[in-house]
C-alpha cells in the first residue's frame, strides 16, 4: 500500500502518456534522468491516476525546479540550524523496522516570533529542499532496498492552541506546500503522538480534506499509549528515549531531545559524506564516478520500468545538461541490470 516503487498497468499507462505530452520527461532530455519510473509515480499517485492532474503537477514542478534553481540548493548553508532547532526541534533519528527513515518533530518548543527573528522563511524554503534533496538521493539509497518513503513522528507533547498563531500557520504552510506540491507520496507512516484534549476537533475538521491514502498512514497515539504503540514499530534503540525508546545520543537525559534530533543518526552517516558539509557533498556530475554504483546497487525498482537507458557516456553528457540548465542538483544514476 503506498509504494512508490510498485508501477502498475494503470501508473505504467499514464507515465507513458507523460513521457509523450512532456518533453523534459523523454530520454533526450536532461530532466529523464531525475524522472524515472517510481519518481513519476509519485506524481500518478498524488494525483489519484488522473491525467490531466498529472500532467499539471508534473509541468509546475518542473517550472518549479528552474524557478527554485534545485541545481544549487547544496550550496545553501543554513548557519543557524542550532538557533533554529531550538524553536522548532527536529532531525533525522534511526530506521523503522520496515527499513524506512524516521523524522521526528516536537511542536511544544515552536516560537514563531523567535524564528522569524534568526531567519527568514526564504531561507527556511530552501534550508527544506536541501533536505529533501538529501532524503531523496542520500538517505533512501543507504536504507534496505528498496525504500523510497520515511516515517514521520510528530509530537505534540505540551502544546497549547496558541502554539499555532498566525506566524506559526504561515511558516507551517510554507513548509506543507513544498512537501505536497514537489516531494509527494514520500510519507510511508506518520504517527500523532501525546494529543492534546483539543486535537480531535482540529484533526476531525481536517478529516474530510485529507486524501484516503493518506489518512491510512496516519496513527493518532495519545500519551499513555505511545511507548507502546512506537515500539510496534521502531526497535527501542532506534527510538529517542523521550518517546519511550532507550536511546539519549549525546545527551544524559531521557527528556532532552538535543541529542537524538540533532545527531542524524542512521545508516547514512556511516556509507555518505556529511550531509550537513556542502563541500563533502557529492554533485550528479561527480556521484556517478565516485559512489553511484553504491546508490544503483542498493536502490531497487521493478525490473522493466525503465527502458531506453542511455549509454554511460550518454548520460554523463546528460548529467552535465541538466546543470548547465539548472534543472537538478544530485540525482542518482536510472537503476540498470548488472
Amino acid at each position: 500500500m503506498g509504494d512508490p516503487t510498485v508501477i502498475t498497468e494503470a501508473s505504467r499507462e499514464i507515465i507513458r502518456k507523460l513521457r509523450e505530452q512532456i518533453p523534459e520527461l523523454q530520454p533526450t532530455s536532461p530532466l529523464y534522468i531525475r524522472f524515472d519510473d517510481v519518481y513519476l509515480n509519485r506524481f500518478v499517485r498524488a494525483r489519484q491516476y488522473k491525467l490531466n492532474d498529472v500532467i499539471i503537477m508534473v509541468n509546475n514542478h518542473i517550472q518549479w525546479l528552474r524557478e527554485f534553481n534545485v541545481a544549487d540548493i547544496m550550496e545553501f548553508r543554513f548557519e543557524e540550524l542550532e538557533q533554529f532547532r531550538t524553536v522548532y526541534p527536529h532531525g533525522y533519528h534511526g530506521i523503522d523496522k520496515v527499513g524506512r527513515p524516521i523524522y521526528i518533530e516536537r511542536y511544544a518548543k515552536m516560537n514563531a516570533d523567535y524564528l522569524h527573528k534568526i531567519t527568514t522563511l526564504d531561507r527556511i524554503a530552501k534550508y527544506w529542499v536541501r533536505g529533501y534533496e538529501i532524503l531523496l538521493y542520500q538517505r533512501f539509497p543507504v536504507c534496505r532496498p528498496g525504500i523510497t518513503q520515511s516515517t514521520v513522528i510528530l509530537d505534540l507533547a505540551g502544546v497549547r492552541l496558541s502554539t499555532f498563531d498566525s506566524r506559526a500557520r504561515e511558516f507551517l504552510r510554507l513548509i506543507s506546500k513544498i512537501s505536497s506540491d514537489n516531494y509527494p507520496e514520500t510519507l510511508g507512516a506518520m504517527f500523532i503522538v501525546n494529543v492534546p484534549s483539543f486535537f480531535s476537533i482540529v484533526y476531525n475538521v481536517a478529516k474530510p480534506f485529507i486524501p484516503p491514502e493518506t489518512k491510512r498512514k496516519i496513527h493518532v497515539v495519545t500519551a499513555k499509549n505511545v511507548k507502546a504503540e512506537l515500539l510496534k514499530h521502531i526497535d527501542q534503540d532506534q527510538l529517542p528515549a523521550f518517546l519511550g525508546g532507550e536511546c539519549v545520543c549525546d545527551s544524559n537525559s531521557t527528556t532532552d531531545d538535543r541529542g537524538c534530533l540533532s545527531s542524524d543518526k542512521g545508516p547514512w552517516r556511516d556509507t555518505m559524506p556529511d550531509l550537513h558539509d556542502k563541500d563533502e557533498f557529492v554533485s550528479c556530475v561527480d556521484y556517478g564516478e565516485s559512489r553511484g554504483s553504491f546508490a544503483i546497487e542498493h536502490f531497487h525498482t521493478p525490473v522493466g520500468t525503465l527502458t531506453n537507458l542511455p549509454s554511460v557516456t550518454e548520460e554523463k553528457s546528460q548529467r552535465k545538461g541538466a546543470q548547465r540548465f539548472g534543472l537538478f542538483s544530485c540525482c542518482r544514476s536510472p537503476p540498470r541490470k548488472h
